[in-house]
């Protein structure tokens, strides 16, 4: 399984990890800091040495972020894959006296996480 997260999800990413590691399920977290350009040379082997199986998460709409951006650099790459991005699903113009309330909100959450990564060991 690989986990990629932007900005302030990170962390959120590498707890998942942790606690699907206690689960008996590996999983590679990586920080991918640039949405629209994706580090193929570091993600790539990682995704073809799990199987395929990518969760993305990202604090921005899912149409056209990080994780469409994935799943289009790896297909251009002939890397097979399974992909489940957790985002934002087309609302806009949001607010919040702090920014967990809006990832509550849009489950963007280690469990949440952990859920996706779950539904692609089906």
């Amino acid at each position: 399984m690989v986990i990629l997260a932007c900005g302030p999800l990170v962390g959120r990413a590498i707890d998942a990890g942790r606690k699907l590691k206690e689960q008996n399920i590996s999983a590679s977290v990586i920080a991918n800091p640039f949405i629209n350009r994706v580090d193929l040379k570091t993600i790539g082997p990682e995704v073809e040495k799990c199987g395929g199986r990518v969760v993305t998460i990202e604090d921005h709409q899912v149409i056209c972020g990080m994780g469409a951006q994935v799943a289009h650099t790896l297909a251009q790459a002939g890397i097979v894959h399974r992909m489940k991005s957790l985002g934002i699903e087309g609302e806009f113009g949001q607010s919040a006296y702090v920014a967990e309330d809006l990832y509550q909100k849009h489950g963007l959450t280690a469990d949440k996480i952990i859920d996706a990564a779950r539904e692609l060991m089906k």
